[in-house]
């Protein structure tokens, strides 16, 4: 249970109708940070696409897709709560804490430190666009920082947001955490200044993450409602939309309950990491949902070697990725999630984000 607060404070900001207030903003640049904290192993140079993983306990680690041996991990500034790189090769790495957030921005090839933006309060989600400008997600609305994380250029106020995902468009998708409602958002003429463009609110409530499959839709999980309500009263949900229209095309029901993750794999399989809370000191574990392309029941519930999914990924060979935070792994599953492939446990220490990228 361990950073739980945390986990569901934009849930909880909603259902209790509470404002976010702003926070003193301030960038601290170390272009010259020493490397020492970095920990190479043998197998010497990083190449992608790499798995990036993030846990508790101010840890971040590197691993070659396929291997359960890390390239290297380092002891990070504070804990990485959500992760995501640009294509000028930097890493930036979440803590969402309220009290002394921050956002780190380290070397995507080697993991060392290059500046910290500090100063944040509850920073959840990050996303980079085309031009790598940096977004940030906290309870002051979303923060756009220029290239590389080096100074703060905007700041979107029009609601706070939970999380954050571009869509091929480049058109920018933000769970609010008032709790109605997923804001579009599009770029104009000057990059890292995006123009609001609508809002989805049918068949939104209580967004806690979302995802764009490849294909061009748009996956929100909703906690329906409080955490720690009980499970025959929940309703809680997948909503599924069309980017072309923003139309709803679908809620899925069956097999969710207090989604955490998402992702889709490139045949539009959806995956969804459940975590049954509960005022128990120990809840049940939970599962991993999957679901074929277009439909609204589960193909299987993926049990094996789970406890708490909080983080998902899936790379190009459709491999799936789970963050197991209680039970201090990674788990790897193939063949849609029907097969466990490989465990990983060298380097993870609560983990609570993933992220498959080219450094």
């Amino acid at each position: 249970m361990t950073n739980l607060i945390s986990r569901i404070g934009c849930v909880l900001l909603g259902l209790l109708g509470a404002g976010c207030s702003s926070a003193f903003l301030q960038t601290e640049g170390v272009p010259e940070a020493p490397v020492a904290n970095v920990q190479p192993n043998a197998q010497g140079h990083a190449s992608g696409p790499l798995l990036y993983a993030g846990d508790l306990f101010d840890q971040i680690s590197q691993y070659r897709l396929g291997s359960s041996k890390p390239v290297r991990s380092i002891q990070a500034v504070t804990q990485a709560y959500a992760l995501a790189t640009d294509s000028l090769g930097n890493l930036f790495a979440a803590n969402g804490q309220v009290d002394y957030g921050e956002v780190d921005v380290y070397s995507a090839e080697n993991l060392g430190l290059l500046r910290r933006i500090q100063y944040l309060s509850s920073p959840v989600s990050l996303a980079t666009d085309r031009h790598n400008y940096l977004y940030i997600a906290n309870d002051s609305g979303i923060l756009v920082y220029a290239p590389g994380g080096t100074k703060l250029v905007h700041v979107m106020r029009r609601g706070t947001a939970c999380a954050l995902a571009f869509d091929q468009a480049g058109d920018l998708y933000a769970a609010n955490g008032n709790g109605r409602s997923v804001g579009v958002y599009g770029p104009t003429k000057t990059p890292g200044q995006m123009k609001f463009k609508d809002n989805i609110t049918d068949g939104v409530k209580f967004p806690y993450t979302l995802t764009i499959s490849s294909s061009g839709d748009l996956f929100v999980a909703n906690w329906g409602r409080s955490a720690h309500s009980k499970s025959g009263n929940r309703r809680d949900s997948v909503s599924v939309y069309s980017l072309k229209n923003l139309s709803l095309e679908r809620v899925i029901t069956d097999g969710i309950l207090r989604p955490f993750a998402l992702a889709v794999d490139s045949a539009g399989r959806l995956y969804v990491g459940n975590h049954p809370l509960g005022r128990r000191q120990r809840p049940p574990p939970g599962w991993v949902s999957v679901y074929s392309a277009g439909s609204t029941r589960p193909l299987r519930k993926i049990t094996q070697g789970i406890d708490w999914p909080v983080s998902l990924a899936v790379d190009s060979s459709d491999d799936l990725y789970v963050a197991d935070q209680n039970g201090n792994a990674i788990t790897v599953y193939g063949s849609a999630g029907a097969k466990l492939v490989r465990t990983i446990t060298r380097d993870v220490r609560g983990p609570e984000s993933l992220l498959i990228a080219s450094p």
